[in-house]
């Protein structure tokens, strides 16, 4: 089955990928490089710059932020950003800082919905967890 499919291919389609035409990203010189895609984005965190490209791999936005060890939460437009374990968090939509704010207690989950509003449960304080919600304008809700 393999053989006829290469054989419309390339004979009929005219289709052939070489490596040659591939986009690429290259990565090999970072160091502990974080990974995500979201929306019509692959982002990629290395030594607290947040860089941005698009699907054709074109280099699109590029933000400064504190954050090394990131998780992440995205939907449609938008993308949550925190530091794992620790304070800040960011909100961002088009390659846009919306807001960034620093969480008393540590980070331990995030979530963003399709609005922009965002979630993020907090621990390391008198209670044993605490869920906290913000604005798309990062105005804390509850």
């Amino acid at each position: 089955m393999s053989g006829f499919k290469t054989f419309v291919d390339r004979k009929i389609l005219r289709k052939e990928i070489v490596e040659n035409n591939v986009t690429s990203i290259d990565i090999s010189s970072m160091e502990n490089a974080s990974i995500y895609a979201y929306d019509k984005y692959i982002t990629i965190l290395n030594k607290n710059k947040l860089t941005m490209y698009s699907t054709y791999g074109k280099k699109e936005y590029e933000n400064e932020i504190e954050i090394s060890d990131a998780i992440y939460s995205s939907n449609n437009r938008f993308l949550a950003v925190a530091q794992r374990n620790g304070q800040n968090l960011y909100l961002i939509s088009e390659g846009n800082i919306l807001w960034e704010t620093e969480i008393e207690g540590e980070i331990e989950k995030i979530n963003v919905n399709k609005n922009g509003y965002v979630s993020v449960i907090i621990s390391g304080s008198s209670h044993k967890s605490i869920i906290s919600t913000y604005s798309p304008r990062g105005k804390r809700i509850i």
